[in-house]
């Protein structure tokens, strides 16, 4: 089994741009089976329930990130700001899933105690002896199978007949290009214009250098 962590857009079901294609490949007995998984945003103290289960964070660019989130606020308990500057500095109450007491965040804040969390419960993972993978949204999205070599030899049973999706799973109307474009040229950024200063002073982008994310540039 695989069990997904997601600070990625569609598996955390916060995204207004179109939903990522989830890869599907062959596993275990079955010709062409969806990869079995279940699908959470925040991470356990305990690692021993794992034994035997390939765990994935997935993790997006937090410019990215703050766009969906702010489009589609899944779960928010307050009322939505109208506009993304105000957006940026309101508080988002967590829900009691989240394991954070309630607290409050602003929205980047939340990132970054969800992506803390993440590095805490894959330090317990290796302890364990348990595989697991950090995967940026972004790869999902423009090179499926790419990541599925990555993962397959953590699989059981993997196998090499590997069937990319070309459709979203949400909107039929969504092909694999209108995806590869968004992300891949970064569209979400025109959403950003003059509001990078405030994003880079809210982040440490030291936490996101290893999966090769930087600050805004104006």
């Amino acid at each position: 089994m695989v069990f997904v962590y997601s600070l990625g857009e569609n598996l955390a079901r916060t995204s207004s741009a179109p939903a990522s294609p989830s890869f599907r490949a062959s596993s275990g007995s079955e010709s062409s089976s969806s990869i079995r998984c279940a699908i959470a945003s925040t991470s356990p103290t305990d690692a021993a329930p794992f034994d035997g289960v390939l765990v994935l964070f997935t993790i997006g660019h937090p410019g990215s990130w703050v766009v969906s989130l702010f489009n589609r606020p899944y779960q928010r308990l307050e009322r939505t700001p109208s506009t993304l500057a105000e957006f940026l500095n309101s508080k988002w109450e967590t829900a009691g899933r989240e394991r954070f007491g309630r607290a409050n965040f602003r929205p980047l804040e939340l990132l970054q105690v969800k992506l803390d969390s993440y590095f805490s419960f894959a330090e317990k993972l290796a302890e364990r002896g348990i595989a697991h993978h950090f995967l940026r949204f972004e790869d999902i999205v423009l090179n499926q199978q790419a990541i599925y070599l990555r993962i397959a030899p953590d699989l059981e049973n993997a196998r090499s007949d590997f069937h990319e999706l070309q459709t979203s799973t949400k909107d039929r109307s969504k092909t694999l290009d209108d995806y590869r474009d968004y992300y891949g040229n970064e569209r979400w950024r025109e959403a950003l214009n003059g509001l990078e200063a405030s994003i880079n002073a809210q982040i440490d982008w030291r936490k996101f250098a290893r999966f090769g994310y930087r600050p805004l540039s104006a």
